[in-house]
Order: structure tokens, then sequence, then C-alpha cells
């Protein structure tokens, strides 16, 4: 079997691309879509975000990604997958020596799946712009739920989360491409940095259909 995995940063487009993918293979019966398992699949969509992931919530996402490649193992099926075996990305953002522990142990089981990566190559500024609305929409749900109403305070707040929302956005870029390069796959780059999402989803589509189809 082969898997296609769809990765890059945050607002990078690979949500956007492995739902557009999946609409356009709906009615192909060899390919499965997996969705990703990240924060939101044991925290709900209330979680404030991956940067506040602990290594004990990190670690659930890694266990269930692994036990999930366990169904594909004696299928003929194609699966296209969100992220996945990147996942290392987060890992070694957080702890770089629980990532070279782990690594082996995680890559292992991917390889026997053939993965290919589709890595989606987008700026960080541009990610950001893309992602700042949504951050400030979870910075006022947190002014909701711990009761903030005063202005000067919400401003406080406010900007003190986005700095670290924006820090993290922009290391995981340099965390991505880091693990990029110890993945044993194909890698093929997709450039989403402009505003051409037309195009992007066009190119994303025929490239992921090009790697299904190669012997």
């Amino acid at each position: 079997m082969k898997s296609v995995i769809i990765a890059g940063p945050k607002s990078s487009g690979k949500t956007t691309l492995f739902e557009y993918a999946r609409k356009k293979l709906a009615g192909n019966q060899e390919v499965f879509f997996q969705e990703e398992i990240n924060p939101y699949t044991f925290m709900g969509g209330n979680f404030a975000g991956g940067v506040f992931t602990d290594r004990q919530l990190q670690q659930k996402i890694m266990e269930a990604t692994l036990a999930t490649i366990n169904k594909f193992l004696l299928s003929k099926t194609c699966c296209v997958w969100e992220t996945s075996v990147l996942n290392l990305a987060y890992v070694k953002q957080m702890d770089e020596k629980w990532y070279y522990q782990i690594k082996d142990k995680f890559l292992n089981p991917f390889m026997r799946i053939n993965p290919v990566v589709v890595f989606i190559e987008t700026a960080p500024a541009r990610c950001w712009r893309r992602r700042k609305d949504n951050y400030l929409g979870r910075i006022k749900k947190y002014f909701a739920e711990h009761g903030i109403t005063e202005p000067k305070k919400q401003e406080e707040v406010k900007q003190k989360r986005l700095q670290v929302y924006k820090d993290n956005l922009y290391q995981m870029h340099y965390f991505f491409k880091d693990v990029l390069t110890d993945i044993p796959c194909p890698v093929y780059i997709i450039d989403n940095d402009h505003d051409d999402e037309k195009k992007f989803l066009a190119d994303g589509l025929k490239l992921v259909k090009k790697i299904i189809n190669e012997e």
C-alpha cells in the first residue's frame, strides 16, 4: 500500500488541501482519508490551541497516530493523511532529547506503509496573517471563560497571548523543516506562499493524484 501525507506549519494550507482532495476523490474506493489526530481530538473544539499542548497530551497524539497505522498494514487502499508522521516536529520543539528517543520507534511503522510527503511551503508571516483572527477568537473565549471584562486587562492579556501564539507559529516553521530532513521517504514541496487559493488547490490535487497513481 501507499500513504500520502499532507503536512505543513499552521495555516500553511494543509487542512484546506486535505479537505479539497477528499471532496474531489470522494468516489474513489481505493483511497481513504485519515483525519488528523491532534490536540482537539482529545480536548475538544474549545481547546486554546496547540501552543498549550503539554508532553502528556502530545504523547497521547503520538500513540493514537501509531495505533491508526495498524488498520492499514494489510490494506491495499491508499491512505491520505494530514500531518501524521510530521507530528515529530511538535515533539522536537517540545523536547529534543525526547525526539531522539522516540524518532525511530515512531518512524518505523510509517515506513511499512510507504509514505510520500506533500509538504506545503508557506512563509511564517503569511501563515500568521491567515491565523491571527483565529487566535483573536480564542482569546475572546478566554476572556469569557475567565470573567475578564475590564478593557485594560483585556488588552494586556490579548497582547501577551498573541505574542505566545506568534512565537510558537514562527518557531514551528523551523522544526517542521528540520524534521523533514530526518524522514527517510520521498518529499514533494508545494508552494502556497501566495493568495491564489484556486491555483494552490489545483496544483495540490494534481500532485496527490500523481502520487496515488504512481507504481
